[in-house]
């Protein structure tokens, strides 16, 4: 939250419009209960659910999709000396693998671009051991009808994570709302682009005029 606000410090600017994307949700959705008076409006794309209540939902949903031949790859990838080594390469070619059945047509699959940095294990592995804890148990479902700047919501359809989460935030945040990508899986942005973009800039000149 820290880093965040840090940012904001540093550009020198009194509120943020921010868009977060998946997992993102959680470290953004604290920011704004930590500073409110900062947050000029959010923009959720394909977010986790905000406690654990879907955890069960989603990992049924994921393994319906997951095929024998996913489990090999899977196990040839986490065997290989890459792997064990900790080369990026290999963690880039397990997250592709895990982000294969991500999209609602398998022909954007390709479209998927990750980079990820020489030291990736070991950043990434910082990274949970800071937040292990927190991740543990968290809901912020009671928290998030504070929220009093505009918020918009974009969910695809075919996503893995439940469109039932998004809907309660939807519920829950007084002035929220819900697009629906129905030719979209988790990435949006990648499979329905001119209409994400669209949205995003549609709802970010609104928050600049007023």
């Amino acid at each position: 939250m820290d880093d965040i606000e840090g940012i904001r410090k540093n550009l020198g600017l009194d509120k943020l419009l921010i868009l977060c994307h998946s997992w993102g949700a959680i470290p953004v959705t604290q920011y704004a209960l930590d500073y409110p008076e900062r947050v000029k409006g959010i923009i959720f794309c394909n977010p986790v659910a905000l406690s654990q209540q879907f955890d069960e939902f989603t990992r049924e949903t994921q393994s319906k999709l997951i095929t024998s031949r996913d489990s090999t790859n899977r196990s040839i990838i986490i065997g290989s000396p890459q792997f064990k080594a900790g080369k990026a390469d290999a963690y880039k070619n397990l997250m592709l693998l895990s982000f294969q059945h991500s999209f609602a047509s398998m022909e954007n699959y390709s479209k998927l671009k990750l980079e990820l940095q020489d030291r990736f294990k070991q950043a990434s592995g910082v990274l949970y051991v800071g937040l292990g804890k927190d991740l543990t148990s968290f809901n912020y479902y009671n928290s998030i009808p504070r929220f009093k700047f505009p918020v918009l919501i974009l969910h695809g359809r075919a996503d893995v994570l439940p469109l039932q989460a998004s809907q309660k935030m939807l519920e829950l945040i007084p002035n929220s709302r819900l697009a629906i990508f129905r030719n979209s899986g988790h990435f949006i942005f990648i499979e329905e682009p001119k209409r994400f973009y669209s949205e995003v800039t549609s709802f970010t000149k609104m928050q600049h005029e007023n």
